[in-house]
């Protein structure tokens, strides 16, 4: 490389060791996104969100012109404050940030609950360098610290967020920009920040979710350049296998020690599925995403238990959730260490841009929850400038005269297309960020008045509502919120004005799941062979001796322990994977409309292999002879079928007017369906057009499962409503669907 870049404005603005490390690199150019990146942070007058594909340097185009201006001026105290969502990609970066940093002789200290207290005592003792932080972890800081926050933050430059897009709109997004803007206010200054993703549709609603409250101005750097990507959708039909009678119970009964050699429990993994991955992943690196954790655990144990039969080596694993710490690090340093090809089968957990080596092939098992988690999902692949593999894998019933019309029109296959066409076209999910989020505003206010030992009212609504991130919500809502938390015995107000924590409150305060504003649902332990192999909510009945199958292997249970919530496990023959509630994203409108699309259309997409070619002919077909382009209300087995083609929320919420209509609607998929006459539903729907609209806190109450963040439970009815309408309401939208619907012919 030449010395310096002739081409390169940026590279003279770093500091000169931070040059050298970069020719000590055999860096031959600055990435599109680090060049326009470097003056603007270097400015440090402005937030930046820079958005660009994995791998394409995102956090080098923050941290060099960040080390830079901390080079200039080192100050004892934190300068650079990362806020990561894993302590896995915090310790991924903690080594990546050390080896630059080492160089420049700038301290790099990380702290989440992993870390030991001598590490976090030392930083305590000489604050300075860069911080690499969970929410949870930075809230544990502020309760816990009290006065030494401003001493550990005094000099901050910076706040660097990684992983942006997996914040907005969730209850630990708003935690997030409730601590962002308590630290400003404990150091009195606006700190600038950075936001970094892969997967933005509409950088600029992320920067203002960065920075709701406003304060600096904000830039957008984009670097649309990405790998190309070798995609294939294919089709496996599934057998239809009648059901067998239940025989009556056998007269004998079966030794102790007797167990099944072979428990299905109603598996979807045909012989041909698992045979087409175990080729195409063998000899590779691979990711294969599912989207239950049921899929991960029967999956991976199928192709380990095929590997085996074929002579193939054992070069499968599991990696989600619900795994012990000890297991997902395994299964990461495994990948990363490139010493045997590995194919991890997992969910939205390896999604993160953790470094986990090259990766020749993801494969999505089922429809993708959502296209911009297909594409974080593909860029885990065709890193080191190789073409990304995609392979989506669907699973079709096989027909019969009886298959349902929904079936015949093979919607999942369907909706998997949509999807890969909307990636091609390089769209992805806008941001939502519309939910007022009282349940993380209880538990900020516990937190600042736990930090403080007791605040006013007025000081809480200025920090945390009305110059804070919860300017939503009203100065009247807030102060039902706290009369509320009063009645309880969560707070307590003194004479003098000030607020404490009352009894309740400091249980909940003091416990150790506080510091997380989402729920975390209560789980038994797994022992396998004395070690904990990770935790399963118990939602069915299990008994000592069933199978189990969980981390890739097949078990036993042995005992369960109710009390301390322990099952013991041992190696075992059956396999019965676990159960845990599942939930899949929203549908966003644009990728049902481009569903209509795909069926209305003639071509044939060429990722498509020849059975989803053929499959997508059929339904085409069965779309065209039952009129669907126009006909979206129709008969069909003594239900009502109303084919939407629009997103989720519109749907549900028109489903609920519906049912004040007095009809029965099924919750919405790709298709509404009405235990009612075609001619009544239209009258419905005439009927919900012309009538006034009524309140959306009226429909949110016809909600049965309204409290789903952490602390909805504390919230009054009043409160709870109106979250509930926000969240989940969409009128605006189900009044145009239910016109378009009544109009149709």
């Amino acid at each position: 490389m030449t010395w310096p870049p002739s081409d390169s404005s940026s590279f003279e603005l770093l500091d000169e060791r931070i040059r050298r490390w970069i020719w000590n690199q055999g860096w031959e150019t600055l990435r599109p996104s680090q060049e326009k990146a470097i003056p603007l942070i270097l400015a440090g007058d402005r937030d930046v969100v820079i958005s660009a594909p994995t791998s394409l340097g995102k956090t080098e185009a923050a941290f060099l012109p960040i080390l830079t201006r901390v080079l200039a001026a080192p100050e004892p105290s934190v300068q650079v404050l990362y806020i990561s969502p894993l302590k896995a990609l915090i310790n991924d970066q903690f080594s990546r940030l050390e080896f630059l940093c080492e160089a420049l002789d700038i301290p790099v200290h990380r702290w989440h609950g992993d870390v030991s207290g001598g590490a976090k005592a030392r930083l305590l003792k000489s604050p300075g360098g860069v911080l690499l932080i969970t929410p949870e972890s930075l809230e544990a800081v502020l309760m816990r610290q009290g006065a030494r926050v401003t001493a550990l933050f005094r000099r901050l430059g910076y706040v660097v967020v990684d992983e942006l897009h997996s914040y907005i709109g969730n209850e630990r997004g708003a935690q997030l920009q409730s601590l962002l803007h308590r630290v400003d206010a404990e150091i009195g200054r606006t700190v600038p920040r950075i936001g970094l993703s892969a997967t933005l549709s509409q950088p600029e609603l992320a920067a203002h979710f960065l920075r709701k409250s406003g304060g600096l101005p904000f830039e957008i750097v984009e670097d649309g350049a990405r790998s190309d990507i070798r995609a294939q959708l294919r089709a496996f039909r599934k057998a239809w296998v009648p059901p067998v009678p239940v025989a009556p119970p056998a007269p004998s009964v079966p030794a102790d020690d007797d167990e099944p050699e072979d428990v299905d429990d109603g598996s979807d993994l045909d012989p041909p599925l698992v045979e087409f991955l175990l080729r195409a992943t063998r000899g590779q690196s691979n990711l294969i995403f599912c989207n239950r954790k049921r899929d991960v655990e029967e999956l991976s144990d199928a192709l380990r238990e095929r590997a085996r039969q074929t002579g193939l080596p054992d070069a499968y694993c599991a990696h989600h959730g619900n795994l012990s710490k000890e297991i997902r690090e395994h299964v990461e340093a495994l990948l990363k260490s490139m010493q045997q090809p590995t194919t991890c089968v997992c969910t939205s957990t390896l999604e993160m841009g953790i470094d986990i080596g090259p990766i020749q092939t993801v494969v999505q098992l089922d429809p993708p929850p959502s296209v911009a988690s297909l594409r974080q999902r593909v860029g885990r692949s065709g890193r080191r400038g190789e073409a990304a593999i995609l392979r989506i894998i669907v699973r079709e019933k096989e027909l019969t005269a009886g298959s349902h019309l929904c079936d015949r029109l093979r919607l999942e296959m369907v909706r998997s297309i949509a999807c890969l066409a909307l990636m091609a076209d390089g769209w992805c999910e806008p941001p939502d960020d519309e939910a007022l989020h009282f349940s993380t505003l209880v538990q900020q206010t516990l937190s600042v008045i736990a930090q403080r030992g007791g605040a006013t009212i007025s000081h809480l609504y200025r920090l945390l509502v009305r110059d804070g991130p919860f300017g939503a919500v009203s100065q009247t809502e807030y102060l039902t919120l706290l009369r509320a938390l009063a009645e309880k015995e969560i707070l307590v107000q003194m004479e003098d004005g000030t607020v404490l924590l009352g009894p309740l409150g400091e249980r909940i305060a003091g416990h150790f799941s506080f510091y997380a504003a989402f729920q975390t649902p209560e789980e038994y332990r797994l022992l396998g062979s004395g070690r904990q192999i990770g935790t399963l909510p118990v939602t069915f009945p299990l008994k000592e001796g069933d199978p189990l199958l969980f981390a890739g292997r097949r078990w036993k249970i042995v005992t369960i322990d109710d009390q301390r919530r322990v099952i013991h496990l041992a190696p075992g023959r059956g396999r019965r994977p676990p159960r845990f509630d599942s939930t899949i994203g929203r549908v966003h409108p644009m990728v049902r409309r481009r569903m209509f699309e795909v069926l209305c259309g003639d071509d044939t997409p060429a990722f498509l292999d020849p059975t989803a070619a053929e499959l997508l002919t059929e339904a085409r077909e069965v779309f065209r002879e039952d009129e669907l382009s126009q006909r979206l209300i129709l008969s069909h087995r003594g239900e009502t079928l109303i084919f939407h083609w629009d997103g989720d929320l519109a749907a549900s919420t028109l489903r609920l007017l519906l049912q004040r209509a007095n009809l029965r609607a099924a919750p919405p998929a790709d298709f509404l369906s009405c235990d009612a006459e075609v001619a009544d539903v239209r009258k419905a729907l005439a009927g919900i057009v012309e009538q006034p609209l009524p309140a959306a806190e009226d429909l949110a109450a016809a909600i049965s499962t309204k409290c789903r963040e952490k602390h909805d439970g504390r919230l009054p009815e009043p409160l709870l409503l109106a979250e509930c309408a926000r969240r989940d309401i969409d009128l605006p939208g189900a009044i145009a669907l239910a016109r378009r619907l009544a109009e149709a012919p």
